[in-house]
């Protein structure tokens, strides 16, 4: 009773003594900071019983339990968002997404965290408290009521002499009876915006810091600093340190990994041969052999290899499956395992770095083959990259994933074999796919022993695969494991080893499970949102991804505050991923300082590709500067770089410090500064450079190089030749008049410099090459294949590879420098034969040795340089027409298939049942051909009931105009009734006549408002060239819509501008204004376009538009061209005709064939109605006018697909009325397909892309409007409650987390079962791996095998076929694969159900 007594006592004494303002932790009066809550906004929920906030403390799981932290260390995970749901609450983590909801609904149910399904287990009433002691506060009521029909109330389960421990569990209990146990109920809920924290650098810098001042102490014994004991363990914590230096170059990691080292060399000596585990040998050897590469002392290599050597043989002795043994201790057995395989495998790989001698490659490559073919790799199938601990344990670790990952990374980087790089792929999805949760990494590790340090290891050789392989979308994974790191450390700044959890204030842990998160932190691949950088901005100089013996510094000023100090002789730092584009750079900036104690003496930067020995990009010379913060900027010539490309910085002098560096940046080319490139003999193979540098600069074609003495810049000159200048020499190159020899040697430009680039063939690819003809003697350069390869101009003719050469960026990419002409062997004469076999290019067809035959709907054939050297204004062609099962239209384009044809010549029957009566027969152009250059296309459309149209053998053009001759008879016009109509349908073609008698007046005609091409402008060659064939295509959802032709691939933007102004810019050949830009309201205006290069524009292109601000629908206008004699087809705009009847008329006799035309119904159709004038037609004796065909597009004009927004996609789905693919869908990134089909449900699968976070299902009865069927997470959906024997149409989008759209898939058309139609079951096809040289074709034959014998395929679309790389090979939809490039593709040959067939593509 008297300890009863003196508890109360001393209760209401620290009351009344401490009173509001008692700390938190103490059982006191607390009130809400705000009256009220505000629907949608984020508190904080801390107890009035401990001062403890309601915290999620782990992500990576799908539950997570619901209990309360302290706030000294307080985060996101500690807010949450309070909406209501009618008189209740849902209370929602702002990170997690998750809410607060009952197990039960009892009292002593625990609460929990999980997604929220909407029901009343998610809903709370907040009860104010509005006096006494807790005012202000409030009670949690659940919204489910017990089985007794009481509330049940959010209360902390806590002892008193418990109540400051972290985690205490929520759970539901009925109201608190007691006045001393009622605090666990209450509750302060009080405003706390989110702060939605990226993470950052100085995040990162923060925690090593705090890592640093627990764990890096003296050791009394042996007198060194350091991070801790043990072997294995530290030697992790110490490879830590090393990644970070490399990948910042701060000191701060040098500086505990040196000391730690020694530390660890003090206590376990430098030979390791008493260690019976061959593993923890290995880990040391790499701190070892990382040290030796990043610092260069070489004990560190001595230590290396010598333990290596001993670790590898006595791990091997006695095997026979090159595998190395795990441990040699007494009773382990002599088994392997594969956490000895993957460090043994890197470290001999570094080994072979750091002492040139690829016995260590040989051994890696060996160790690692029979690992990935063993029990202990699983290498193909949906668990493909999963790496086991060892035989009969499939146990996966981020051990083993990670230093599996590694050693493929690093094997592929040497061999480039791509078994190697699929394996590091696999790794890398299957890690991502079973260890994370969200993309966070799961629980996998304890705080203590050997598996408290593995985390470390995998981010490590994540960030080396991100990096090294250009991988952004794994970009996110580092940032959202920093971020939710960062929030899980304590007041202190420490973290746990497994991150995902919020670690405790006392951290008994040591350092080996708390740098886990050091590492993810040390080994992030950027802070910046995309892992590619723009070449032509500043790089920062810190802003490395690896770098040797420099350092990080802050420094005044520099652009970032921070520059690279401490740079000596062969130090260097290395800037992946950076985007140079198609275009590329000719020109590099970058800032310094420098100041040495020999004031005279010069350094040198390297700028190298893809390492310190790689080819050469620039070489700069850098003097003092006075002093080391007095900075200097300059700029030099590069070698011309395209792509994306890793750039190293070589760091050379001969005194003590080579220079501090700030930033560089990159200039893009132009025509005048087109950067130095490579000369490559295509006979020799081997690049022409100076033979011994600027000491004889005799032109030699012998190196195998990319480097000073083999760049060379092209100078065009005024004349329109061309001078080449060595870098080396700083010389032009000039041909000697003794024996034609070219050397680098003068610094004037006159005849004997001067050259011309002749390409003497068009060629699309990129593989240009071209002949050098000199001025001075008229002969072309070639290469003597005897002696020193000595490039001479002697050839009188290009008699083969010997004259012919082509340039090469530093990259090694094939490009044609500007300045270079076609020589006229290049063009086709367009007034002599061309024979039609003698294609550039063809889809589907077939190029027979003496015809173009095979001719199938929409198939074409281009001829590339066709040269107009005067107007044409027919055609001649010689053709046969099975007429059996051929008949039809052959159109004519220039240029471009998306443009209007020129011509349209109907090829009718030569034979009936032969294909060798051939004719030649001239056709009237529809449009005349200027003189020009132009690249001709036949496209064939068969007639209705045909399969070809015919074989072509040659055809030409000519000067001379072409009227079909005619002989004109009586001709009576029966009376034609015409219905009632909306709209007229297309009209069609009618036959030329003399005289016509006069016709009845047709009723007032609406019509569409036209567009009138204004006459184009020739420009000189060496500006920009104009856009191409501007038109309207405008529809309802783009009013506005105009669309062009590129001129050229290279074109950087589009200027638009309206009645002269500037109106908008567009990066594609097409743009869609908005209503404003048309400032004066109704009338015709002028849209001009003009080509943006290089800061130069073009002529303009121009046309005339009407614009009408009412209008509910926008047609399309025609292109009026200049009256003729000819009708052609013609679609017409739609117009408003008021009901007719013609009068039979009779026409006086002419010599016009005789015509019966028979009655005909005009069907009507609705269009919306314009507003036009209304036109009456007079009678009329104008000759017929020629309009180009103009045809409404089946599918969407706008550009979608990848990157596009998901509501834009959305609504070109749901607007889609035909059962064509949209624009933008591709079948190889999802591969839909049906994966089950019942009576009444179809069960639809695709493959998981691993950046989408949802996918949404559109689908429909075939035939009918699409709508949204479903939203779903995983990579599977059933559509339920079908109609049985019916055919239903699907396509999925795939968004990522912004909602952008990823991935559109083709349209699949899928049978439900119970009726007469099914699906193909599989497909059987000729050959699955293709192996073709470069230009070479081969067809896929495909058989459809049908799910049962009983039911019919109904033909929704053919059998198709889709490339994933058509740099490498295209594919016809015919099946005709033709090689394009060397390299490796898949050919996808699909059925309408979505089942396929993957064929790999091999092109050497």
């Amino acid at each position: 009773m008297l300890k009863r007594f003196i508890s109360i006592l001393l209760t209401v004494v620290m009351v009344s003594t401490l009173g509001g303002g008692m700390n938190i932790g103490q059982n006191v009066e607390v009130k809400a900071a705000t009256a009220g809550i505000t629907n949608g906004a984020t508190y904080t929920i801390v107890s009035a019983y401990n001062g403890k906030a309601i915290t999620q403390t782990d992500l990576s799981t799908f539950y997570a339990n619901c209990v309360v932290w302290n706030t000294d260390a307080m985060s996101d995970l500690a807010r949450w968002t309070l909406k209501e749901t009618g008189d209740y609450y849902n209370i929602t983590n702002v990170v997690s997404g998750k809410s607060i909801k009952i197990t039960g609904k009892n009292s002593g149910d625990n609460m929990d965290l999980n997604g929220n399904d909407n029901s009343n287990n998610y809903r709370w009433k907040l009860v104010p408290i509005t006096s006494g002691t807790y005012s202000g506060c409030y009670y949690i009521v659940s919204a489910v009521k017990n089985d007794n029909g009481e509330e049940e109330y959010a209360e902390i389960i806590s002892d008193d002499d418990k109540k400051d421990k972290d985690g205490a569990q929520v759970r539901l209990w009925t109201k608190a009876k007691s006045v001393d146990y009622e605090p666990r109920q209450i509750w302060r809920i009080q405003k706390s915006d989110a702060e939605n924290l990226s993470f950052t650098e100085a995040m990162a810098d923060k925690a090593l810091e705090a890592f640093k001042n627990k764990y890096y102490v003296k050791n009394s014994t042996t007198g060194y600093d350091s991070l801790g004991g043990g072997f294995w363990g530290i030697a992790e914590v110490m490879e830590a340190m090393l990644d970070g230096y490399e990948t910042t170059g701060k000191p701060i990691y040098r500086d505990m990994f040196q000391n730690t080292y020694k530390d660890f060399i003090a206590r376990n000596g430098d030979y390791w041969s008493n260690n019976d585990f061959n593993d923890d040998i290995a880990w040391a050897v790499l701190d070892s052999v990382r040290a030796y590469l990043l610092f260069g002392d070489q004990s560190y290599l001595d230590i290396a290899k010598k333990n290596w050597d001993f670790m590898y043989k006595r791990g091997t002795e006695g095997r026979t499956d090159g595998l190395i043994r795990w441990s040699h201790e007494n009773g382990r057995g002599d088994g392997t395992t594969s956490c000895i395989n993957g460090p043994a495998t890197v470290g001999a790989c570094y080994l072979a770095i750091a002492t040139g001698d690829d016995s260590y490659y040989t051994k890696a490559k060996s160790v690692f083959d029979a690992w990935r073919n063993s029990s202990l790799y699983v290498r193909e199938g949906d668990d493909a990259g999963h790496v086991w601990d060892s035989a009969g344990n499939n146990w996966r670790s981020t051990y083993n994933q990670g230093t599996f990952l590694g050693a493929a990374i690093m094997l592929y980087e040497k061999y480039g074999t791509q078994q190697y790089f699929d394996d590091a792929c696999n790794v890398m999805a299957n890690t991502v796919k079973h260890l994370c949760y969200n993309n966070i990494l799961k629980e996998e590790n304890t705080n203590s022993g050997d598996l408290s340090g593995m985390r470390g290891i995998l981010m490590r050789y994540m960030r080396k695969f991100i990096v090294d392989f250009n991988k952004g979308e794994y970009l996110s994974f580092f940032k959202d494991n920093a971020r939710v790191a960062w929030m899980n450390s304590n007041s202190k700044g420490i973290m746990q080893c497994s991150w995902q959890k919020k670690a405790s204030e006392d951290a008994t842990w040591d350092s080996f499970a708390a740098y886990n998160a050091i590492s993810l932190m040390a080994n992030m691949p950027t802070y910046a949102n995309n892992l590619q950088r723009d070449a032509y901005s500043n790089i920062e100089a810190e802003d490395l991804d690896y770098c040797k013996g420099l350092i990080s510094e802050n420094s005044g000023g520099t652009s970032g505050g921070r520059s690279l100090g401490g740079v000596k002789n062969g130090n260097y730092a290395a800037y992946y991923n950076i985007d140079f584009g198609e275009t590329g750079a000719s020109k590099l900036t970058f800032k310094y300082s420098r100041s040495t104690e020999k004031e005279d003496a010069n350094g040198t930067l390297e700028f190298r590709l893809g390492s310190t020995t790689g080819p050469l990009i620039a070489k700069a010379s850098i003097e003092n500067t006075g002093t080391w913060q007095n900075w200097k900027e300059v700029t030099i010539d590069t070698a011309r770089i395209t792509g994306v490309q890793n750039v190293y910085i070589v760091f050379k002098s001969d005194t003590s410090h080579v220079c501090n560096f700030d930033y560089f940046k990159f200039t893009k080319a132009t025509k005048d500064d087109q950067g130095y490139f490579f000369l490559k003999s295509d006979a020799s193979n081997q690049y022409a450079k100076c033979k011994n540098g600027s000491s004889d600069t005799t032109i030699v074609a012998t190196s195998d190089n990319r480097d000073e003495w083999e760049q060379f810049k092209i100078i065009k000159n005024d004349d329109g030749t061309v001078s080449f200048k060595s870098l080396v020499s700083g010389k032009y190159i000039c041909m000697v008049s003794e024996g034609a020899y070219l050397t680098a040697s003068t610094s004037a430009i006159y005849n004997g410099e001067k050259f011309v680039i002749e390409r003497y063939a068009e060629d699309t690819s990129k593989n240009k090459q071209f002949a050098i003809r000199s001025i001075a003697n008229g002969k072309y350069l070639c290469v003597d294949p005897s002696g020193d390869k000595a490039v001479l101009s002697t050839s009188t003719t290009i008699g083969g590879l010997w004259e012919t050469f082509h340039m090469e960026t530093v990259n090694g990419e094939w490009i044609v420098p500007d300045g270079t002409v076609l020589a006229d062997s290049a063009y086709r004469d367009a007034f002599s034969k061309i024979e039609a076999e003698s294609t550039d290019d063809f889809n589907g067809t077939i190029n027979y040795d003496t015809y173009l035959g095979n001719t199938n709907d929409g198939e074409w054939a281009r001829y590339d340089s066709v040269r107009f050297t005067k107007t044409a204004k027919s055609i001649i062609m010689n053709y046969s027409v099975r007429g059996k099962i051929a008949t039809g239209k052959v159109s004519l384009y220039l240029d471009s298939l998306d443009t209007t044809p020129v011509g349209e010549l109907y090829l009718t029957e030569t034979a009936e049942d032969s294909w060798d009566t051939y004719v030649e027969k001239q056709f009237a152009l529809e449009k005349e051909v200027s003189a020009g250059v132009h690249n001709v296309y036949l496209k064939f459309t068969p007639d209705s009931g045909k399969t070809y149209v015919g074989n072509i053998d040659y055809f030409l053009f000519s000067e001379e105009a072409y009227e079909e001759p005619t002989t004109v008879a009586s001709t009576t016009v029966a009376p034609t009734t015409v219905a009632p109509t909306t709209t007229v349908a297309p009209t069609t073609t009618v036959a030329p006549t003399t005289t016509v008698a006069p016709t009845t007046t047709v009723a007032p005609t609406t019509v569409a408002p036209t567009t009138k091409v204004v006459p184009t402008t020739t420009v000189d060659e060496d500006a920009v060239p104009a856009p191409i064939g501007l038109t309207y295509a405008g529809n309802e959802t783009l009013p506005y819509y105009f669309a062009w032709q590129a001129p050229t691939s290279d074109i950087d933007s589009y200027n638009v501008y309206v009645d002269g102004r500037l109106a908008a810019t567009s990066n594609i050949a097409a743009i869609n204004l908005t209503a404003d830009v048309f400032k004066d309201g109704k009338k015709d205006y002028t849209i001009s376009v003009k080509s943006v290069k290089n800061g130069k524009e073009s002529e303009a292109t121009s046309i005339t538009y009407s614009f009408k601000d009412d209008v509910t629908t926008t047609v399309a206008p025609t292109t009026i061209v200049a009256p003729t004699t000819t009708v052609a087809p013609t679609t017409v705009a739609p117009t408003t005709v008021a009901p007719t009847t013609v009068a039979p008329t009779t026409v006086a006799p002419t010599t016009v064939a005789p015509t019966t035309v028979a009655p005909t119904t005009v069907t009507p159709t609705t269009v919306a109605p314009t507003t036009e004038v209304p036109t009456t037609v007079a009678p009329t004796t104008e000759a017929p006018t020629t309009m180009a065909p103009t045809t409404q597009s089946e599918t969407s004009t706008a550009a979608i697909g990848e990157g596009s927004n998901a509501g834009k996609v959305d609504s070109e789905i749901l607007n889609c009325r035909n059962d064509k693919d949209l624009a933008g869908s591709t079948f190889g990134k999802l591969c839909v397909k049906v994966k089950k089909s019942k009576k009444k449900a179809i069960s639809l699968t695709w493959k998981n892309i691993q950046v989408a976070k949802t996918y949404v299902i559109y689908g429909a009865k075939c035939g009918t409007s699409y709508k949204k069927i479903a939203t779903v997470h995983s990579k599977t959906f059933t559509d339920k409650k079908l109609r049985k024997g019916t055919y239903y149409k699907y396509m999925v989008v795939a968004l990522n987390e912004k909602g952008e759209v990823v991935a559109i898939s083709k349209l699949i058309h899928v049978a439900t079962k119970g009726g007469k139609v099914g699906n193909c079951k599989k497909l059987k096809v000729n050959k699955s791996k293709v192996n073709l040289k470069q230009g070479k074709k081969f067809k896929l034959k495909v058989k459809q095998i049908a799910e049962s014998k009983k039911v019919k395929l109904k033909k929704h679309r053919k059998i198709a076929f889709e490339s994933d790389n058509q740099d490498v090979a295209v594919v016809s939809k015919k099946g005709i694969i033709t090689a394009k490039k060397k390299g490796t593709c898949s050919v996808y040959v699909y059925a309408q159900n979505g089942v396929y067939k993957q064929v790999k593509v091999t092109v050497k």
